[in-house]
């Protein structure tokens, strides 16, 4: 791990970089699929110093995938392979009995409808947006040992990933759904390395 580098051989990072050797296949298949989920019945409630802690809003988190890796040639080509999808949604609730404004649900009711006669656009829920996170993550793996003295190591990532990310209410701004930004990612890289050995091995 390192911290704040200043070697440009390590750039385009901010803060800390982790190094780490990913999976490779072997002589063995082996694989595992998983599932991870959240929600609030399985989170704490919210941190306070004053008055009553409370349960909190509803959110939901799930991440689901799988592995697989082992041998296409014995001994000498193998693979491995990850994918793995994630689905996260947090909504922002909005209480009119906070807001500060003039206006009622009738009031918003009647801006939406507005907005969607006069000039054909959606602008979405008022009482309620969602903060939505979308990715799909994929990777393989293929090494191959061409002799004792070399070896060829390939490898592909393809990362996506929409985030939806709505203006949140205040007590004195209400947004409608609509609002907001929306961040869509790709991101997809490889790499080919040879490694050889070429270092002589005979006594002079």
């Amino acid at each position: 791990m390192v911290l704040a580098p200043y070697d440009v051989s390590q750039g385009g990072l901010a803060g800390a970089g982790i190094s780490a050797v990913t999976r490779t296949g072997s002589n063995e298949f082996e694989g595992s699929v998983w599932y991870l989920v959240g929600n609030e019945d399985l989170a704490g409630k919210t941190p306070t110093d004053t008055g009553p802690r409370e349960k909190l809003a509803d959110f939901s988190n799930k991440t689901y995938g799988f592995r697989l890796g082992g041998p296409i040639i014995k001994d000498k080509l193998f693979f491995f392979a990850l994918a793995e999808i994630q689905r996260d949604e947090t909504p922002q609730p909005f209480s009119l009995n906070d807001y500060l404004g003039d206006a009622d649900a009738a009031k918003f009711d009647q801006i939406g409808d507005l907005v969607r006669n006069q000039y054909g656009y959606e602008p979405g829920d008022w009482e309620q947006t969602s903060n939505k996170l979308d990715g799909e993550k994929f990777m393989l793996n293929l090494d191959w040992n061409i002799s004792q003295k070399h070896k060829l190591a390939v490898r592909y990532r393809n990362t996506k990933a929409t985030q939806i990310g709505p203006d949140r209410s205040t007590n004195t701004v209400a947004n409608f759904s609509n609002s907001g930004q929306t961040f869509p990612s790709i991101a997809n890289s490889g790499s080919i390395e040879l490694k050889s050995n070429f270092a002589n091995s005979s006594n002079s």
